[in-house]
């Protein structure tokens, strides 16, 4: 093991990575009692006095940067000839570890990490105009609650800045992930620099390699960079959508001036890419990029059909293996076939026309224009699921595997994700009607309510009412039920009098101390919402207090997490693919219930899971589909799961973001000590 450096106030405890610049420690700063990083550069650097300043200089920006997708930089120093840096210490790893240990990132999970990473570079760009200068796999980190981190940012320009004036042209940074005008030492860098770097970081996600990964020297891959291309990715991991080809291709584009203007741009585009579209024109021109596409390969329509025709050739020489003879007799019968028909039609006239081409034309054209009626019918009527869902679905079964009906796939899943928010809202409408009325004694208005329902998606919230209105009337009977007789007891002996014992009351805010733990800790929403209800029996009824307003938010995480298990019943009769926090799990997408998701039996055995078993990073993944950044429910979702997995910090940072008087009573709960 390598020998740990000395530095003050700063106990290095052991080594976490080492780079060819630097070493990286965990370390527990005693002055403050906790746990952080430290960073040691080469004792090779700069000692020029100016050098340091601007060292420092740099440093001290980096130290300015507050965003929950940068690691922080607590404090950087130069002492017994070596630079060092104070970061925070990120419980997780690295997406380089992630990559050597799966292979390869589906798509779906790499745009997840790229988002998260132009969040924190559009922040440090727009607000201090800085750059990275050094983005690759293993400076972007996954904490312990699935929040990725980019590291090193603003510290790549303080090496740089330390260096210049000794090494004019000395370029720093990762040759497989350099931008050419990074490569070639142009001093006037911009984002579009480190857009190239997070390119070259999606390719390895998706592919499993880097750019010109067959090169070993690093010269060589610099001028690679500046004038070799590598083929369509596609061709080698062919679950790549086309939409993400040419995203690459465009963040890869040799001469800045074709990328993206800045990080909102590529944030656009990545969700295009999401909703399999393709990236917003203009795209680079033909040999422009790092990428080299085909005309057939740029067109979406034409890259289907070349992939279609590709995979039945590989199909037909499988099989073509053992069966040479039988297509030698084939050929011949067939051209014999071909001199008749060629005599029969020159015989009269050279009159005749071939009639298939023009039928697979008509096809194509039947498939486009049910296409285009599904298109504008779903657009002119966004909510009516009864007439747009059959349109798409005529698509689907027309050309199951074609372009149109990969657009029809993702319309048909955006209309279903719809349909579903709604029939919930409407749900969530009558249920709160029913119980103001059931609280104000007035069950014949609340059971016609349910029963006599006339409004939006009657038919589809049918069942739903019927079940509620069964409930509700097992209640009123309850209540109205006759006591059982019993016989009256015997009189009880005479005893002094005594004081009457006070009444055990529960405050309000000793009861909502203790839903906050109750949430905290590992215990499911529905036992939250049942221990929520224990303490208000018998007790008066909050109005507008803390334990009322955790309640409120509690309703509406519990409405959040059924949203993001819903995300499955669009997969329905699909072939999916689930990280657990136990592996992954594939298999076709059966039912919902029980809050399970079931798969369909494989050799008569079934599998399921529940939203728990899931990994951090699929869990947030789902729930971005059904968040829209304003729901209070979604965010307090987010902090238990940070909490259960022992992120403290990152926990804190989301309660701090609900709103009073609930928010400050996590807050308080969760810097109980244990």
């Amino acid at each position: 093991m390598s020998q740990a450096p000395h530095i003050d106030n700063f106990e290095l405890l052991h080594l976490l990575g080492r780079g060819g610049m630097a070493s990286v420690w965990k370390a527990r700063q005693t002055s403050l009692d906790r746990f952080v990083a430290v960073k040691v550069l080469s004792a090779a650097q700069a000692r020029d006095p100016a050098d340091i300043a601007r060292f420092h200089e740099e440093a001290r920006a980096a130290g300015r940067l507050k965003h929950p997708g940068i690691v922080q930089v607590y404090d950087a120093n130069f002492t017994n000839g070596s630079y060092y840096f104070i970061m925070e210490l990120v419980d997780g790893y690295t997406v380089g570890e992630w990559i050597r240990r799966k292979g390869q990132i589906e798509e779906a999970d790499a745009l997840t990490v790229a988002e998260s990473v132009i969040h924190a570079l559009d922040y440090a760009w727009s607000d201090f105009n800085m750059i990275h200068c050094d983005i690759k796999p293993e400076n972007i980190m996954v904490d312990a609650d699935g929040t990725v981190k980019i590291t090193d940012l603003g510290l790549a320009r303080a090496i740089v800045s330390t260096k210049a004036r000794e090494h004019e042209a000395e370029v720093l940074g990762t040759p497989a992930y350099m931008s050419p005008e990074q490569a070639t030492g142009q001093s006037d860098l911009d984002c579009r620099a480190d857009i190239y770097a997070l390119g070259a970081t999606l390719y390895h996600m998706v592919t499993g390699h880097p750019l010109f990964a067959g090169e070993r020297q690093e010269d060589m891959i610099m001028r690679n960079q500046l004038v070799a291309t590598v083929a369509n990715p596609a061709q080698e991991a062919c679950v790549i959508s086309h939409g993400l080809v040419l995203l690459l291709t465009k963040m890869l584009a040799k001469d800045r001036k074709y990328r993206h203007k800045d990080w909102k741009a590529v944030l656009v585009d990545i969700r295009r890419v999401r909703e399999r579209n393709q990236p917003a024109a203009p795209l680079p021109p033909s040999g422009a990029s790092t990428i080299l596409l085909t005309a057939h390969e740029s067109d979406p329509a034409r890259w289907q059909t070349l992939r279609a025709a590709a995979a039945a050739q590989l199909e037909t020489q499988e099989d073509g293996a053992s069966g040479a003879w039988v297509v030698r007799v084939v050929l011949g019968a067939v051209l014999l076939l071909v001199v008749g028909i060629l005599v029969w039609w020159f015989a009269l006239g050279g009159s005749r026309q071939v009639v298939a081409p023009v039928q697979a034309c008509s096809a194509v054209s039947a498939v486009e224009a049910a296409y285009q009626e599904a298109i504008a019918y779903v657009n002119a009527n966004p909510t009516d699921w009864r007439g747009g869902l059959p349109r798409l679905e005529t698509v689907l079964q027309q050309a199951p595997q074609s372009w149109y009906a990969q657009q029809a796939t993702t319309l048909r899943e955006g209309l279903c994700r719809r349909r579903e928010g709604a029939l919930l809202e409407v749900c969530q409408t009558l249920d709160q009607q029913t119980r103001d009325l059931a609280r104000r004694n007035r069950m014949d208005e609340a059971l016609q309510l349910l029963e006599r329902y006339q409004g939006a998606y009657a038919s589809e919230t049918l069942p739903w009412r019927q079940k509620q209105a069964k409930l509700l009337r097992a209640e009123v009977l309850v209540e109205n039920a006759p006591s059982p007789t019993k016989a009256p007891p015997p009189p009880a002996p005479m005893v002094p009098p005594a004081a009457p014992p006070s009444p055990a009351v529960v405050t309000e805010a000793a009861a909502a101390a203790q839903l906050a733990r109750s949430l905290l800790q590992a215990v499911s929403l529905a036992q939250a919402a049942r221990q929520a209800a224990e303490l208000t029996a018998g007790q008066p009824r909050w109005k507008n207090g803390e334990f009322a307003a955790l309640q409120k938010i509690l309703t509406q995480a519990r409405d959040m997490e059924q949203a993001v298990l819903l995300t499955f019943e669009a997969e329905k009769g699909k072939e999916i693919s689930v990280a657990l926090t136990q592996g992954t799990m594939k298999g076709v997408m059966s039912a919902i219930g029980d809050g399970r998701v079931r798969l369909a039996p494989v050799n008569g055995v079934a599998r399921s899971f529940t939203l728990d078993e899931l990994s951090l990073i699929e869990r947030l993944r789902r729930l971005r589909l059904v968040d829209d950044g304003n729901n209070a429910g979604a965010t307090l979702l987010k902090a238990i799961w940070a909490c259960r997995s022992h992120a403290h910090d990152r926990a804190q940072t989301l309660l701090q973001e609900l709103p009073a008087p609930a928010g400050p009573v996590l807050v308080r709960v969760l810097d109980e000590k244990p």
